[in-house]
């Protein structure tokens, strides 16, 4: 798979009337690949979405289609570091860090609703790196030793295997990852070429998020891509 070079979305809206039925057509464009800080699945494996700084984009599984994009905040101070669905799936909560506030984003609407939470206890705060920390500290690191992350039933892992960077290497980005599926000896892949570790399993571990790719680990197949350019 091409390398997901690290481009913003960009998102267009055009709207076209025609003269005889005065007929409004919009046409949702997501242009360019997209770099997320966090990723998350619905519970009822229906949705994905990505987070970018103070923006959300919700995508349908099945079909891979961009379902909205929502700035939730134009509070730059307000950048999400994670993301996750509620247990009814209608809804998108966000963490910040250092805060217990959170943003609650309508999944069918793309409302959001600002939820001030419980004062920050700085004082016995614990600093616990991040997937994308570790990934970040080892892709630079002299170390060729693969990334292992395990499913919730422990059953499956995700491997990201570092690689030197056939894409236009740099002495700043020598090394991308390739990731592969793992259960018990046996592999499978590459499912997906990346620079950032952004995936998530489903509370079910049957399937996987990548951050491009939703993969069935059961089945052991590609459910489907997420459509660089999709139209609504």
């Amino acid at each position: 798979m091409v390398l997901k070079k690290c481009f913003l979305i960009i998102f267009l809206s055009l709207g076209i009337k025609t003269t005889s039925s005065a007929q409004e057509v919009q046409v949702v464009i997501a242009a360019g690949l997209d770099w997320a800080i966090s990723v998350a699945m619905s519970p009822n494996k229906r949705f994905v979405a990505k987070t970018y700084s103070t923006s959300i984009s919700v995508w349908d599984v099945k079909t891979g289609r961009l379902l909205r994009n929502v700035q939730y905040s134009n509070d730059l101070l307000k950048q999400a570091d994670s993301i996750y669905f509620s247990p009814d799936s209608r809804t998108i909560i966000t963490h910040q860090a250092f805060t217990n506030d959170q943003f609650h984003i309508n999944v069918e609407t793309g409302e959001s609703v600002y939820k001030e939470g419980a004062a920050f206890d700085y004082a016995n705060y614990k600093y616990q790196p991040t997937r994308a920390n570790i990934a970040s500290a080892h892709l630079y690191a002299k170390t060729m030793k693969d990334l292992e992350f395990a499913s919730p039933d422990g059953k499956t892992k995700i491997v990201y295997k570092k690689v030197k960077n056939t894409f236009g290497a740099t002495e700043v980005m020598p090394y991308i990852y390739t990731t592969y599926i793992k259960q018990g000896s046996k592999s499978i892949g590459p499912i997906d070429t990346t620079l950032n570790v952004n995936f998530i399993f489903s509370e079910d571990s049957k399937y996987l998020f990548t951050g491009h790719t939703v993969f069935d680990v059961e089945l052991q197949k590609k459910v489907q891509d997420l459509k660089i350019v999709p139209f609504t």
